[in-house]
């Protein structure tokens, strides 16, 4: 089990969608990561699939995110940290309409 300290998010898919193309399970996977970055201020560590290496190379640079790749004991799959250079993200709509 992974180490899981106050500065991180670890989280991972662990329920099955049997039958379901494997872009879903990409779409899916790169969902979680964004609502990870999306809403927190600290460093978010993941297990991904290396397939989705460059999507969530996409999102992270969208959130101007320093990335640490690690390889991970499961052959198919990588350790990201995720690290915004800059912590604080602009309001979405909701919060501007609330303001």
């Amino acid at each position: 089990m992974p180490d899981i300290s106050e500065d991180s998010a670890i989280f991972g898919i662990i329920t099955a969608f049997p039958g379901c193309n494997p872009d879903f399970m990409l779409g899916f996977e790169a969902g979680m990561v964004w609502g990870q970055l999306w809403s927190s201020k600290n460093p978010v560590k993941i297990i991904v699939q290396k397939a989705n290496l460059e999507g969530i190379t996409k999102l992270a640079e969208h959130f101007e995110c320093r990335i640490k790749v690690e390889e991970h004991q499961e052959s198919d799959s990588l350790v990201l940290t995720l690290t915004k250079t800059k912590p604080e993200r602009p309001p979405d709509e909701f919060e501007v309409a609330q303001g």
